[in-house]
């Protein structure tokens, strides 16, 4: 099996609003291994967000994937069939938890309820082995069962983050991105989140693609960077 597990080659983004191009990203190339942790910086507007949207095939209009390659595992997700990707990439091999990601959970819904939604998305309709799963994803990142049965407001924010990292953890997959996770945390809240992900990253080799605007925390965490500014790599 090959080391290499993610490849971007030339991948541009533009944004066309009132007949203007807006260019998110410029010929953008990169590639991560297996079990590596990347780490993603740049200011804000830099394109860092649209990068892991691209990724994660959910670039909508006003934007466009103008030109590149997305490869996994050799394959360009680019020119797979957008419902295969849901099917087969999307949560199984690739999850992405997105900036703010605390207020992605539905308010009326109780925290087991997005774990069986998800997995019953994807096929998995037996309640009882999507709860198993779902326990065993709240224990690795340090939470416990009762979790399942509260609701997001009964939760404080970095609960509420380890529980979307839970649920990125539920059909186990190989990769996954996280976008601004410690933002709007207190520190000793974004230091705990940040060792979460270590720990994953050590105990079930996954791999991670963090974004931050913080470099402190990219220098913490991560084996190598990616440099952005103005939609381009700079380093």
């Amino acid at each position: 099996m090959t080391r290499l597990l993610l490849k971007v080659q030339d991948l541009s983004v533009s944004y066309f609003i009132r007949k203007q191009e807006i260019v998110a990203l410029k010929d953008v190339s990169f590639e991560i291994e297996r079990g590596e942790i990347l780490g993603i910086i740049g200011e804000s507007g830099s394109g860092k967000t649209t990068l892991a949207k691209a990724i994660i095939r959910s670039i909508k209009p006003p934007g466009k994937i103008i030109r590149g390659k997305i490869l996994y595992e050799g394959e360009d997700i680019l020119s797979v069939d957008i419902k295969r990707f849901k099917r087969d990439y999307l949560w199984r091999k690739i999850s992405y938890v997105p900036q703010a990601s605390q207020n992605s959970l539905n308010g009326v819904m109780r925290i087991i309820d997005h774990f069986y939604d998800t997995a019953i998305s994807h096929g998995i309709t037996d309640r009882n082995t999507i709860y198993d799963k779902a326990k065993e994803a709240v224990k690795m990142v340090s939470l416990d069962e009762r979790v399942l049965s509260s609701y997001p407001h009964e939760l404080s924010g970095g609960m509420k983050q380890r529980v979307l990292i839970a649920l990125s953890l539920l059909l186990d997959p190989e990769l996954i991105i996280l976008d601004e996770p410690t933002s709007a945390l207190d520190v000793a809240t974004q230091k705990s989140i940040l060792d979460l992900v270590m720990k994953i990253n050590k105990e079930l080799g996954t791999t991670i693609i963090l974004i931050t605007h913080d470099i402190g925390v990219a220098n913490y965490i991560a084996k190598k960077m990616l440099v952005l500014y103005a939609g381009q790599v700079m380093e």
